[in-house]
C-alpha cells in the first residue's frame, strides 16, 4: 500500500517495491508549492484513461501512468475502500490517483497545508 507523508516543504508518495516494480513508478518527493490541491473522489477509476506502462489485475489492483488526452495520471490503487486524487502542476503527472483508508481526512490536510 502506498504511504502519503506530509513534511512542512513537501508531500511524499512511498510505494513498496511491488508497486514500484508492476507500476514502474518512482518513489515521490513534491514541493508543496507543486501542489494545487487533493479530493476524495471514489469513483474517478471508472474513466482513468490507458495504462501505460503498468499492472492490472482486475478488481484487485491498478499500479502504473494512466494516460488520456493530453494528459497523465500516477495511479497507485490495490483494492483500499478509498481514492484520493492529488492535483499537480508543474510535475511529470498532472494527478496522483492513490488508494487510502481515510482520503477525507488526508485531503483536507493536504489542503490546508497547500493554502
Amino acid at each position: 500500500m502506498a504511504t502519503i507523508r506530509l513534511t512542512p516543504t513537501t508531500l511524499d508518495v512511498t510505494l513498496t517495491r511491488f508497486e514500484r516494480f508492476g507500476g514502474l513508478l518512482p518513489n515521490l518527493e513534491i514541493p508543496l508549492s507543486d501542489v494545487r490541491g487533493a479530493t476524495h473522489d471514489d469513483g474517478i477509476l471508472r474513466d482513468i484513461g490507458m495504462r501505460a506502462p503498468g499492472l492490472a489485475w482486475p478488481r484487485r489492483a491498478l499500479i502504473g501512468t494512466f494516460r488520456k488526452w493530453k494528459f497523465k495520471d500516477y495511479v497507485v490503487w490495490r483494492n483500499e475502500p478509498h481514492l484520493i486524487v492529488i492535483s499537480l502542476t508543474n510535475q511529470r503527472w498532472e494527478r496522483l490517483v492513490i488508494g487510502v483508508h481515510d482520503a477525507e481526512p488526508l485531503a483536507q490536510q493536504i489542503n490546508t497545508a497547500t493554502a
